[in-house]
């Protein structure tokens, strides 16, 4: 785009702006109007003249009688004619890559050699060695503004310095997610729980676990936490289980340190019609499921507050969340342990303590066994991704959760559900 400038006339006269438009234009086309003029009339350049000398009379004769002052301007040079045509360099095309600025972005135009285009190489964004498809177009700022308006040349400081892609790494990030943390999670003998415990392990974290029933399972997820060369602690005790679980922290206090971290996934649940369940049906998801979390929180709590620090994840549940097909029981309880997690943050925040509801979806392995292939076929129709989770995927957003890398995740519920 071509942007005319009209300067200033002498003695303060000026231009009305519709007329330095006209003019602008009669300019730029006065050229291609001799041409044509001169191919129809047959008797060369003489008659293009004539016929362009009436067009131009006619132009001040009416300025002339909007403005009288217009008919004086044009002659004295205030508006381009076809002789500054003739005389101005042309307009250079920009090479691939490059930007046409306007003029108004670059300043005053007298101060510009160039006023009608600004033509700017690219400047390759900073800190791509590849420049990554990207490119940054550097435009200086007017006159009196920003902090180095006075320097000639702008350079890339104006365009800020961040840290570069090949920047060493903070040791901070170099570390494993839960090293030097001391964890606790309850119903970790299998399943999803044992996922988690032993992730945690990976990333550096002491583990500790609570079971009930099967001793050979508690005594694989025992080696496979030890096998990550941290210490491993297996109870055989329920969360609902007062005096149990107070021993099995201070068990490990004793031994590695406050538990900074509790991960409240026990639970239980069958498939029951609210018209055929049993009131004992109901008092023993709701136990396991609420007053377990309820109980195993309130045994490591002190010692949390204490440190002025600490992470508690609640394993929920999608059912939970979002209104879906499951049993009446069960989605009640889930949902009582996001209500839980979010009253909680707010109580404990204060004390650098932060608690968290991961709600996974239907997972392999966990409730979609007892699910009638219809209800499972329908679940994932709903699903985004087309498929199941599992427990590692749920276990490695865990570890995260638990980590100082989401220190500022707090009071929330995170879905791992494929997008249902």
């Amino acid at each position: 785009m071509r942007v005319a400038h009209v300067s200033a006339p002498p003695r303060g006269r000026h231009v009305p702006a519709v007329l330095a438009v006209r003019r602008f234009h009669e300019a730029r086309l006065a050229p291609p109007l001799e041409r044509d003029l001169a191919r129809d009339a047959g008797d060369g350049a003489d008659a293009a003249g004539r016929a362009l000398r009436r067009l131009r009379a006619a132009g001040r004769d009416r300025a002339g009688a909007r403005d009288p002052r217009g008919a004086q301007a044009h002659a004295e040079g205030d508006v381009p004619g076809p002789a500054d045509d003739a005389k101005r360099e042309p307009a250079r095309r920009g090479a691939a890559g490059e930007i046409d600025l306007l003029a108004p972005l670059h300043g005053p135009a007298r101060l510009r050699p160039r006023a009608p285009a600004q033509m700017l190489p690219p400047l390759p964004a900073d800190g791509r060695a590849d420049h990554a498809g990207v490119w940054v177009q550097h435009v200086p700022p007017r006159r009196g503004e920003g902090p180095r308006h006075a320097d000639a040349e702008l350079g890339q400081e104006a365009l800020g310095q961040g840290k570069r892609d090949d920047a060493p790494l903070d040791r901070e990030y170099m570390t494993k997610l839960c090293e030097g943390h001391v964890a606790l999670v309850t119903g970790g003998s299998k399943g999803l729980g044992r996922a988690i415990a032993v992730t945690l392990a990976r990333e550096g974290a002491h583990v500790g676990f609570n079971w009930t029933k099967s001793e050979g399972e508690a005594k694989e997820t025992l080696a496979a936490i030890e096998a990550h060369g941290v210490r491993g602690f297996s109870f055989r005790t329920s969360v609902l289980d007062k005096q149990g679980l107070a021993a099995a922290v201070k068990e490990m206090e004793n031994v590695v340190g406050t538990v900074d971290v509790l991960v409240n996934n026990a639970g239980v649940s069958d498939v029951v019609p609210v018209a055929l369940m049993d009131e004992e049906d109901w008092d023993r998801v709701m136990d396991t499921n609420v007053k377990g979390t309820f109980l195993a929180t309130q045994a490591v709590l002190r010692g949390m507050v204490k440190l002025r620090r600490g992470r508690i994840l609640n394993i929920g549940s999608l059912a939970g969340v979002k209104m879906m097909q499951a049993p009446v029981h069960y989605s009640t309880a889930k949902a009582a342990i996001k209500g839980f997690t979010e009253s909680l943050a707010k109580e404990i925040g204060r004390y650098g303590i932060t608690v968290n509801n991961l709600a996974p979806g239907v997972l392999e392995g966990g409730v979609s066994v007892n699910l009638p292939k219809g209800r499972l076929d329908e679940y994932l129709r709903h699903t985004a991704l087309g498929r199941l989770g599992t427990f590692q995927e749920v276990a490695e957003m865990a570890a995260f959760l638990v980590s100082d890398r989401a220190s500022y995740v707090n009071g929330a519920t995170i879905l791992v559900d494929g997008a249902v």
